[in-house]
C-alpha cells in the first residue's frame, strides 16, 4: 500500500481524491490478478465513498484478467463496472447479518430482552416465529427479502434461517469464523466479512465476499428502519443522486420537463471522465438541485421527480 493521506486529512473534490495505491507482484499475470483480487477483498474503508467496488469489478472482468483491455475499455464498460448488482447470495448474507445484529444490539442494550419475549428482536410470536421482511437500499435500488428465523431461546443470537422467495424455502446457516462469517446451505458455502459504518442496527454496512476465486464483489446495504412513516406522496417521489464526488458538466433538462426512463439528464465530471446520469423512471422534473459548474458530493440529490401516473401518460388504468 502506498498512501498519501493521514488521519485527520480532508478528501475534497478540488484535487485528485486518491487515498492510496495498491500494488501486487506475481510471477505471471494470472498470479498477479489473483493476488490483486485477494488484496482488494481485505481492503475496507468506512465513512466515505471509494472506488473499491469498481476496482473489484475491474479485477474480475475476464477482459482485464486476460490482459486484453485497451484505453477505451473503462469508458465503454463504465455502466457495467459501476452499476452491476450483486447476486442473490450476497443479498441473503445481508439479510441474515441484519437480523443477527438486531438481536445482538437488543441483547447488549436491552437487558430485559433476555427474559422478556416482548423485547426480543426476532419477530417472536406465541405460535412460533413469524415471517419477517428485511428491506435495504443498494446501488441497484430498493430490495426486500423474506426470512424466517429458526426459533431461539431469549438472549441467544440466531444461526439458522429460512429464506422464502417465489414460494420456495431455502434453509441457511450463518456461522462465525476467526476470519469472518460463513453462509452455508444445500450445495452452498459462501465466506464473507462485514464492514459496519456505525455501531447501530440501522447503519449502512458492506458485505465483502472473501473467496479469492469467486465472481461476487462487495455490496453496500442501507437498512430501512423497522418503524418509518412514509406518505403515499413521498413514496412516489423518485430522485437522482450523484454516484461519486464531481463537477456538473452539463444540465440537459429544466424544471417541468417530462422525461422517460433512461433519458440523459446530466453529465458529471469525475475520475477524469464524464458520466451521463439518466432518469431512473418516467416522470416530470420537479426540481433541479444543481447547476452547471457545481461541485457535488457523493449521494448528493441532483434532481427530484414526480412519477408519471397512468392517467398522465394516457395509459389505461
Amino acid at each position: 500500500i502506498e498512501s498519501g493521506v493521514r488521519e485527520g486529512d480532508a478528501v475534497s473534490v478540488h484535487y485528485d481524491p486518491m487515498l492510496a495505491k495498491l500494488i501486487v507482484l506475481g510471477r505471471s499475470r494470472p498470479e498477479a490478478v489473483r493476488k490483486l483480487r485477494s488484496a482488494l477483498q481485505h481492503c475496507g474503508v468506512a465513512g466515505l465513498y471509494t472506488n473499491l467496488r469498481f476496482l473489484e469489478q475491474l479485477a474480475r472482468h475476464p477482459v482485464v484478467a486476460a490482459g486484453a483491455a485497451d484505453t477505451l475499455f473503462i469508458e465503454s464498460h463504465l455502466d457495467e463496472l459501476l452499476n452491476s448488482g450483486s447476486g442473490e447470495v450476497i443479498h441473503w448474507c445481508a439479510a441474515l447479518h441484519q437480523l443477527r445484529r438486531r438481536a445482538t444490539y437488543g441483547i447488549r442494550n436491552l437487558p430485559q430482552a433476555v427474559v422478556s419475549p416482548w423485547e426480543r428482536f426476532d419477530n417472536w410470536r406465541l405460535s412460533g416465529t413469524e415471517l419477517e421482511t428485511v428491506e435495504f437500499q443498494t446501488v441497484s435500488g430498493a430490495m426486500s427479502l423474506s426470512v424466517i428465523v429458526s426459533e431461539t431461546d431469549s438472549g441467544s443470537i440466531p444461526r439458522q434461517f429460512t429464506m422464502v422467495q417465489a414460494g420456495e424455502r431455502i434453509e441457511l446457516e450463518l456461522r462465525e469464523l476467526p476470519e469472518g462469517l460463513l453462509l452455508t446451505g444445500a450445495e452452498l458455502r459462501f465466506p464473507f466479512r462485514v464492514l459496519e459504518e456505525a455501531d447501530s442496527p440501522d447503519a449502512a454496512f458492506w458485505v465483502i465476499p472473501t473467496h479469492p476465486e469467486g465472481s461476487e464483489v462487495r455490496e453496500r446495504f442501507t437498512p430501512k428502519p423497522r418503524l418509518v412513516w412514509t406518505s403515499a406522496e413521498d413514496s412516489q417521489q423518485p430522485s437522482l443522486t450523484a454516484p461519486m464526488p464531481g463537477t456538473i458538466a452539463q444540465v440537459l433538462v429544466t424544471a417541468g420537463d417530462a422525461v422517460r426512463r433512461g433519458q440523459p439528464l446530466l453529465t458529471l465530471e469525475a475520475m477524469k471522465m464524464e458520466h451521463t446520469l439518466s432518469a431512473p423512471e418516467d416522470g416530470v422534473v420537479e426540481h433541479l438541485l444543481c447547476a452547471k459548474g457545481d461541485l457535488v458530493e457523493a449521494q448528493a440529490r441532483l434532481v427530484e421527480f414526480r412519477a408519471s401516473s397512468a392517467e398522465a401518460t394516457g395509459n389505461p388504468g
